[in-house]
């Protein structure tokens, strides 16, 4: 499932990393892994990711699930989605997700790789040669505000695409239920 995302360069870049380690990056403590996992049993595993790149990249989520659970695995997504972008999230979410991007940060810079992975994201994205020295503030600077607020602007269900791979006679008519449904067979 996914809509179009963000550039990096977008003023929102920092809140919209939170919310969505919040949503479903941020494994076991993420709302999606919560809900749909944790509590409904619907799948092993869960995530969302903002791809931001130059031009605005893809927002997805991605799990798997048997196929008569597609639907409500579909229609969950969109709940937690749309629970979000709504309410925002809570303090105790933001200062867990702050916490961790701020403990994980030193680690991508330990290998020459992960040094020069940040130079050429810098260089790439016009981030600015202070952008390593400032990252850690830009994280602590996210608020419960500025997080809700690009929760509210950047997070779409309703312009969610869903592309679902598997026998379309176990779950069509269900997914039917939730909208157009178009399907493509390629035995």
């Amino acid at each position: 499932m996914g809509h179009l995302g963000v550039p990096r360069s977008h003023p929102d870049y920092f809140s919209i990393k939170l919310v969505n380690y919040i949503l479903g990056a941020g494994g076991f403590s993420s709302r999606l892994m919560n809900r749909v996992r944790s509590d409904l049993g619907l799948t092993y595993g869960i995530r969302s990711s903002f791809h931001c790149r130059r031009a605005p990249g893809p927002f997805l989520i991605s799990t798997f699930t048997p196929a008569a659970n597609t639907a409500a695995v579909v229609k969950e997504i969109t709940t937690v989605v749309q629970e979000v972008r709504d309410a925002g999230v809570a303090e105790s979410e933001l200062a867990e997700a702050q916490s961790y991007h701020v403990g994980h940060f030193p680690l991508g810079l330990e290998t020459s790789r992960g040094i020069g992975n940040q130079v050429i994201s810098m260089d790439l994205y016009g981030l600015g040669r202070d952008y390593l020295k400032g990252y850690c503030d830009q994280i602590r600077n996210v608020t419960l505000k500025t997080s809700a607020q690009a929760a509210r602007e950047h997070l779409q269900p309703e312009n969610l695409v869903t592309l679902v791979m598997g026998p379309a006679a176990q779950c069509a008519d269900a997914l039917r239920e939730l909208g157009p449904l178009q399907i493509i067979d390629e035995n």
